[in-house]
């Protein structure tokens, strides 16, 4: 279930941290999407974000452009699907490209930006908490192994 490894390109995922005008991390098993939208405009500050999980990579661009409706669309999205846990943002060094893209900014934000994207990475460890949780009691979960 949450425990499995999927093969992934680290390096390509680290890449479009640090180059894409908004990349958005979807965790299936979890239904939400974190979405970080490095854009700058007159009034508008970079953002961070947990949103619902959105039912196409059209439907989450469509949702960028809503948030955030004083900016163009963003120049280039990326969308990365994480079946993994969400620790594992951490261990494989995905989170500190984050954080270091997010101080590169030099904006007068950015430390609460900073401080919300932890804020955002613990919200998603709790979630991820509650629905091994809800696993293992069996709550919102059926056995195909019934006794």
């Amino acid at each position: 279930m949450l425990d499995n490894i999927v093969e992934i390109d680290i390096d390509l995922i680290k890449q479009n941290i640090q180059e894409a005008d908004v990349v958005a991390f979807f965790f299936p098993l979890l239904e939400k999407s974190l979405v970080a939208d490095f854009r700058l405009g007159d009034t508008c500050d970079p953002v961070i974000y947990l949103a619902p999980i959105a039912e196409s990579y059209a439907d989450r661009y469509l949702s960028i452009s809503e948030h955030r409706p004083n900016l163009s669309n963003p120049k280039s999205f990326s969308a990365i699907p994480w079946r993994n846990r969400v620790n594992s943002l951490e261990s494989f060094g995905l989170w500190d490209v984050l954080i270091k893209r997010l101080a590169e900014l030099d904006d007068i934000t950015t430390p609460q930006l900073i401080d919300l994207a932890n804020d955002n990475l613990k919200m998603l460890k709790s979630i991820e908490f509650n629905e091994v949780l809800r696993a293992i009691t069996g709550d919102t979960y059926k056995t195909i192994w019934a006794k």
